[in-house]
């Protein structure tokens, strides 16, 4: 190849990448790539006339060649962009498709709502065998309308995927389209148990509503038992508050009792237990005024004493002062001492007493 071979290449690949009626797809790339490569190449064994030739042949291939990696940056990010709308629609059409699905979790919280009982075993296709419910056209009317609310969304789901499948890239079509179909499947599955389960709840109504009476009557009866403890609980005594919260507690564990009775079961436990609480807390009320009480009077006492210890100390301190011998005035001395000693300790109780009332009264008024 000689430079005038060279020049026709490169202008052959600046037309062919800035040619709008070309398809540019994956080969377009890879053979104008592998051109590229191929004058690199050439450009270490042709020889120009002169150099500012050579550089300048140079200079409109490197300009080509930014061009080429400006369009394949400018690919990449039309790709991606392509890629995040697509997974976009895609989620919005699993988001579609999960309200319309008839999930497990979907039949366990109908179960809940038709019968007030959580499903105690896994839920799914089959899931109300052997479960008595409500009058069966009650079941029958409110699954049909679940399952009638589930076509409607199916339907949602479908007319979006119709309405955007050009913005989906083909993996993502495929698989929004296999996802809507399993829906579908699973919704038409369900019609068909719909309409075996429903003729069925009506033999197993009357036994399963049986059965679940008994059971509620035995929790009323523990719970009417729970109330009378309650309100046989000594509010004095020591273990009372522990044995309350025990009772609380054995509430909790019995359970659901019917929905005549739990309203007014548990109204009458609520009143039994703040009966209970009323009457301890007044009880307590009562021995800390008592206390309170008794150690005012245990302070007026002292302070008695200590005015009785002053008057004596000044009194024997004149009879000191006054002493018309050694050992008169000694003898005072001692009995100033002892006096002195009895006062700091009772000084000392003082104290102690001021501490006790003040934390007393903080008590009764955090009881108020």
């Amino acid at each position: 190849m000689d430079h005038t071979a060279l020049d026709a290449a490169i202008s052959d690949l600046g037309q062919r990448v800035t040619n709008v009626f070309i398809r540019k797809d994956g080969d377009f790339w890879k053979s104008s790539w592998s051109e590229v490569r191929r004058i690199g190449a050439a450009f270490k064994e042709v020889r120009y006339p002169t150099g500012s030739e050579r550089q300048a042949a140079w200079e409109r291939f490197q300009k080509i060649v930014d061009g080429m990696k400006a369009q394949r940056e400018q690919h990449h990010r039309q790709n991606e962009q392509r890629a995040e709308n697509s997974a976009s629609v895609c989620r919005e059409i699993e988001s579609l498709a999960r309200m319309a699905d008839p999930s497990a979790g979907a039949l366990e919280d109908f179960v809940l709502t038709v019968s007030g009982v959580k499903p105690m075993f896994a839920v799914g296709r089959g899931v109300l065998e052997g479960v008595g419910l409500l009058e069966s056209k009650d079941w029958v009317r409110e699954r049909k309308e679940q399952l009638d609310g589930m076509n409607r969304a199916m339907k949602r789901a479908w007319d979006f995927f119709e309405n955007n499948k050009a913005r989906l890239v083909p993996p993502d079509r495929a698989k929004c389209f296999e996802l809507l179909r399993s829906v579908s499947d699973r919704i038409q599955s369900e019609w068909a148990e719909w309409k075996r389960l429903s003729s069925k709840a009506r033999e197993e109504k009357s036994a399963h509503f049986k059965t679940r009476e008994a059971e509620f009557e035995r929790k009323r009866d523990l719970k009417r038992r729970l109330i009378a403890e309650m309100r046989s609980l000594d509010p004095t005594a020591k273990s009372a508050a522990d044995e309350a919260k025990t009772l609380v507690s054995s509430w909790k564990q019995i359970g659901f009792a019917g929905r005549d009775y739990e309203e007014s079961l548990w109204s009458d436990f609520q009143a039994a237990m703040d009966s209970f609480w009323r009457r301890r807390k007044a009880g307590a009320s009562e021995r800390l005024s008592s206390a309170l009480d008794k150690q005012r009077d245990f302070r007026s006492k002292l302070l008695e004493s200590l005015e009785r210890d002053h008057s004596n100390l000044d009194r024997f301190k004149g009879q000191r002062d006054s002493a018309w011998s050694d050992g008169y005035r000694s003898k005072m001395e001692e009995i100033i001492e002892d006096i002195s000693s009895k006062a700091e300790s009772k000084l000392e109780k003082l104290r102690e007493v001021n501490e006790s009332i003040e934390e007393l009264e903080r008590k009764i008024r955090d009881m108020r």
